[in-house]
């Protein structure tokens, strides 16, 4: 598996470069692309060999028990900062990180 993050920040000259890799994956191969803006930024030649899968963030009571639980952080803690990330995991993983020291 190859996974490239932001993928929105490809150039279109980048985009007809990974077409090329994409067309000479071997089966059971795949490629994971994210980005957090609007696909409309790829080219629809690009957009079209992948399948668009949106994720919606955690709720706040999922992500404060995931803090504490992988963390070891109290709980009323990681609701606090699950609360103030508004469904941010990284914005939740850097308060945590501060909190921690």
């Amino acid at each position: 598996m190859k996974l490239v993050n932001d993928l929105n920040c490809c150039s279109k000259d980048a985009q007809d470069m990974l077409l090329t890799h994409l067309d000479c994956m071997r089966p059971a191969h795949a490629f994971l692309g994210t980005t957090n803006l609007d696909l409309s930024s790829l080219t629809e030649r690009f957009q079209t060999r992948f399948q668009s899968v949106r994720l919606q963030p955690p709720e706040n009571e999922a992500l404060a028990a995931f803090l504490a639980r992988r963390w070891g952080a109290p709980i009323g803690i990681t609701r606090q900062i699950a609360d103030g990330a508004k469904g941010n995991v990284r914005a939740a993983l850097a308060d945590l990180e501060m909190w921690m020291g």
